[in-house]
C-alpha cells in the first residue's frame, strides 16, 4: 500500500514538472515570436521611412532645383540630391526585401513594383552621363536626353504610388503598420510634391522658351541699331 502511494505521488510530481517544462517552452515560444514579429515591424517601418523620403522629398526635390534654379553648377546640386536619393531608396529597399522574402510577399505586387522601379532608377545615372554629354555635343537635346527625362518622371511617379499601395498592404496585414490617417498624410504630401514638381517642369520649360527665343532674336536687334548708328 505504501508503495502503491509512493509510486502514485512520484507520478504527480513527474506529471507538474512535465507540465511546468512544457509552459516554460510555450513561454519562450511565444517571446521569440512576440521578438521576430518586432524586429520584422520595425524594418517595415524602416523601408516605409526611407522610401517615402527618397520618393516623396529628394527625388523630386533634385528635380525642382534643375528646373527652378539657375546658377553655375546647378547641374552638379542636381546630381547630390539624386545620389542621396538612391542610396536612401537602396536601403530601404534592402529591408522591404529582407521583410518580403520573409514573410512570403515577394509576389505580391507592392514588392514587383518596387523592384522594376528600382531597376528604372539604376540606369538613370549612365542616362544622364549620356544625356550631359551629347548636349555639349550638339546643344540641344537627343533621344538620349528624353529617355533619362521620361523614365526618371515615370519612375518617381511610380515611386510615390507604390509608396501609398505599400501602406494599403500594410493594413490589410493587420500588424498595427497602416493606418487612415497615416495614408491620407502620405498621399497629400506626395501629391502636393508632385504638383509642385509638375509645376516646375512647367515653369521651367517656359522659362527655356523665353531664353531661346531671346537668343534668336538678338542678332536681329543688334543689326537694326547697326544700321541706326550708322
Amino acid at each position: 500500500m505504501r508503495f502503491n502511494s509512493t509510486r502514485t505521488a512520484m507520478l504527480a510530481m513527474f506529471a507538474l514538472a512535465t507540465t511546468h517544462v512544457s509552459a516554460q517552452e510555450a513561454d519562450e515560444g511565444h517571446e521569440a515570436d512576440n521578438g521576430d514579429f518586432d524586429k520584422m515591424r520595425a524594418m517595415l517601418i524602416g523601408h516605409g521611412i526611407l522610401a517615402a523620403l527618397a520618393f516623396v522629398i529628394l527625388f523630386p526635390s533634385g528635380a525642382i532645383v534643375l528646373r527652378l534654379a539657375s546658377f553655375p553648377g546647378v547641374i552638379w546640386l542636381h546630381a547630390a540630391f539624386q545620389i542621396f536619393a538612391y542610396l536612401v531608396y537602396i536601403a530601404g529597399f534592402g529591408l522591404g526585401v529582407y521583410a518580403a522574402l520573409e514573410m512570403d510577399l515577394m509576389n505580391d505586387y507592392h514588392p514587383i513594383l518596387g523592384v522594376c522601379i528600382l531597376l528604372a532608377i539604376l540606369i538613370m545615372p549612365v542616362l544622364g552621363q549620356v544625356h550631359h554629354k551629347m548636349f555639349k555635343k550638339y546643344g540641344h537635346r537627343t533621344a538620349w536626353s528624353y529617355a533619362h527625362i521620361w523614365i526618371g518622371r515615370i519612375a518617381i511617379t511610380l515611386g510615390i504610388i507604390n509608396g501609398a499601395m505599400g501602406l494599403k498592404e500594410a493594413d490589410d496585414l493587420n500588424a498595427g503598420l497602416g493606418s487612415t490617417a497615416g495614408m491620407w498624410a502620405y498621399v497629400v504630401v506626395g501629391l502636393i510634391m508632385w504638383v509642385v514638381w509638375m509645376a516646375s517642369i512647367y515653369i521651367g520649360g517656359k522659362r527655356k522658351k523665353a531664353a531661346a527665343a531671346n537668343a534668336s532674336t538678338a542678332p536681329v536687334k543688334l543689326e537694326s541699331q547697326s544700321r541706326r548708328h550708322h
